[in-house]
């Protein structure tokens, strides 16, 4: 806010200082346009000047309702972490009793007592569920804090500023007007930093430009230049495909800002930064959370963008006690900007691109991105494929912490990047159109985002740290793509119901072994495939575009998407359809959905388990219930022992080591 106050005084000096230039003698042309420009620029300065101290209002107001949200948040919060330890304290009885009651020969009343209670007096049963209450009420309320706060913090945003300087004729003070100059008070040539928004794309010596005269700028000026460039706030900055010189470039420039500077650049430049490769996903996040308000907030947002943008912010909310934190990793708006003003299409796929990461990013040891197929975008798929990342999320960290790892160091990036498909019931079977599900060309389009994105997550973060992708549908012909020109490598790489991939993708791996790929200790590609025995829609993708299925790739592995049981005796579904998601309607499994053994497998895939996931027992007949035609699963009031397993199929020791058990995979 000072600063704010410091700028608003210096434009109110710049303003009276052009004032007492304006008795200019003299006549002529050139006399005119000069009284004119300082006439003009003694206006634009005081309006500036005017919005500063304006800014500084709100701003003094949001710190104030900030002081007190912070103080009901940390209340919320210790009466959630009471209610946690409540919680762990009653699973844990739980847990001791449950075990006491598996080695009696008989059922002992009292364990019942103790873990459901009786009349008045609750058991332990009734401990966590009440435990688990408080803490959802608590997250509830700090979402309504959450709510509050983006709030108040629009209220002091920077689009009610640009929405006033838009009346002012700012083209008539142009970055290469000494006016221009004067109001900035920058050593830097900004005709050279406007232009080199736009020069950016032509090399990484270029693009450093850009960055090295962005830091020579205070706070406070870099505020003042994007005040007066409003077309640059919103969008990222187009860069060339030298994806790893460019955000090692971005990376060191960044660290090496002061945190005025970055807090700057993030409120008054959100498009930019949001989506900056080599900008810590904390900042971008941030960004990207500003100009989500800014763009919901502005009048000329177009309906169809604005719905978009309501589906991504519910789905950066996080939904309830035990779930990861969210990100907004990516906001890149530039799709609609850039369509011809003669486009008839009123709700294009690639209007709004977006990214949430289901947990920290910058501080996680394995990311995994998973990639959407066709007939989805922001608008109206991105709270499910938030929905099926936070479930591979959760089942990733049960795979860490049974093979001893950590359960809280891995991230997964819901990546709605590109433009996807219609779905051939949108569309028909055009083999024609190049936006078709049986054309390459969306996919060659969004394999060169994915793997900018891909190589910009390996360079910005620790080099130990592992990338792992997880592609459905087309988007596993997308993925394909990326992997032949990504300039760093994926640890592993799951493919779930493909429509195909390319040739050139089948060459590449197979002839010359140059997909972006790791390999294993046989020197196969890290590369994992399934499909679902129910799945007729797969097939149909790669039948009628003539592209390769996932096997044709020397070395690849297939998993089963069937139900089953591991060791432990749980039970995983069978997934029924080609969906990522599953249909909670009409109870359809879909890949990513909760309890599936696709699920399960791609958690062990991406988690470098393949090698040794082993398989699943099959169903056993007696035990299945069923409730949708003739797909069972087993009901949770019959539990099955691995000695049960065991006994039904006869295994031997050779062959009950060959099933899948979770614990060292």
């Amino acid at each position: 806010m000072r600063f704010l106050l410091s700028r608003r005084d210096e434009l109110n000096d710049q303003a009276h200082k052009l004032g007492s230039h304006l008795p200019v003698e003299g006549s002529g042309n050139r006399i005119e346009n000069l009284r004119a420009m300082l006439a003009g620029t003694q206006i634009f300065a005081s309006r500036l000047a005017e919005q500063f101290d304006t800014a500084a209002e709100t701003f003094h107001s949001w710190r104030n309702t900030l002081d007190g949200l912070q103080v009901q948040s940390e209340a919320a919060l210790s009466r959630a972490r009471t209610a946690q330890e409540d919680l762990e304290s009653a699973r844990a009885s739980i847990t001791a009793l449950e075990e006491e009651a598996a080695r009696d020969s008989s059922w002992d009343p009292m364990i019942g007592l103790e873990l459901d209670g009786m009349l008045w007096v609750d058991g332990h049963r009734d401990a966590a569920a009440a435990a688990a209450e408080v803490i959802a009420e608590q997250q509830q309320f700090v979402d309504q804090l959450r709510v509050e706060y983006r709030d108040k913090a629009a209220a002091m945003n920077t689009t009610t500023i640009f929405r006033d300087l838009d009346a002012l004729d700012v083209t008539m003070y142009s970055s290469a007007s000494a006016a221009a100059q004067a109001i900035t008070n920058s050593d830097v040539d900004l005709s050279v930093l406007e232009a080199s928004f736009h020069s950016a794309q032509y090399g990484t010596a270029e693009y450093k430009e850009l960055l090295d005269n962005l830091s020579l700028m205070t706070p406070a000026q870099l505020s003042t230049f994007f005040l007066m460039h409003p077309a640059l706030v919103s969008y990222p900055v187009p860069v060339s495909a030298d994806t790893i010189a460019n955000t090692a470039a971005a990376k060191n420039w960044w660290a090496a800002l002061s945190l005025d500077q970055q807090a700057a650049l993030i409120q008054f430049a959100p498009g930019m930064i949001g989506n900056t490769e080599g900008v810590t996903y904390g900042a971008r996040d941030e960004a990207n959370r500003i100009l989500l308000a800014n763009a919901l907030a502005a009048p000329t947002t177009p309906e169809h963008v604005k719905t978009a943008l309501k589906s991504l912010d519910d789905a950066a909310r996080r939904p309830g006690a035990g779930s990861a934190e969210r990100h907004i990793v990516s906001l890149d708006l530039s799709g609609y900007r850039q369509r011809d003003k003669h486009d008839t299409d009123t709700n294009p796929r690639d209007d709004v691109l977006a990214a949430v990461a289901i947990g920290n990013i910058d501080t996680a040891a394995a990311v995994t991105v998973v990639i959407p197929g066709m007939n989805n975008d922001v608008a109206s798929s991105m709270g499910n494929l938030t929905d099926g990342a936070e479930n591979l999320h959760r089942q990733q960290g049960r795979v860490y912490g049974q093979s001893g790892g950590k359960t809280d160091q891995h991230a997964v990036i819901a990546w709605m990047g590109y433009g996807t498909p219609p779905s051939v019931e949108d569309t028909g079977i055009l083999l024609w159109d190049t936006d078709s599900v049986l054309s390459n060309d969306l996919a060659r389009a969004g394999g060169v985002k994915l793997a900018a994105m891909a190589d910009g997550v390996n360079v910005t973060r620790n080099p130990g740290a592992t990338l792992n992708l997880v592609a459905h549908s087309y988007g596993t012909t997308t993925t394909g793509e990326a992997l032949r020109v990504m300039e760093t490598k994926a640890d592993t790489v799951s493919l779930l119901a493909s429509a195909g991939v390319t040739d050139g993708s089948v060459d590449q791996a197979n002839e010359e072994s140059d997909l972006a790929v790791e390999t294993d200790a046989a020197g196969n590609p890290n590369i994992f495939y399934t499909q679902a025995s129910s799945d007729k829609i797969a097939g149909m993708g790669v039948f009628g575009s003539g592209r390769e299925i996932p096997d044709d790739i020397d070395g690849s592995t297939e998993f089963s998407a069937g139900g089953g049981y591991d060791t432990f005796g749980r039970y995983y579904g069978d997934t029924d359809a080609h969906d990522l998601y599953g249909d909670d309607d009409s109870r359809v499994q879909g890949y990513l959905s909760s309890g599936t053994s696709s699920l399960y497998y791609a958690a062990l895939t991406s988690t470098g388990h393949g090698e040794s996931m082993g398989h699943l027992a099959p169903t056993i007949v007696d035990w299945k219930t069923t409730y949708r035609g003739d797909s069972y699963s087993v009901p949770r009031e019959h539990p099955v022992t691995p000695a049960q397993i065991r006994e039904a199929y006869d295994y031997s020791d050779e062959e009950w080591n060959q099933l899948s058990n979770g614990t060292d995979r």
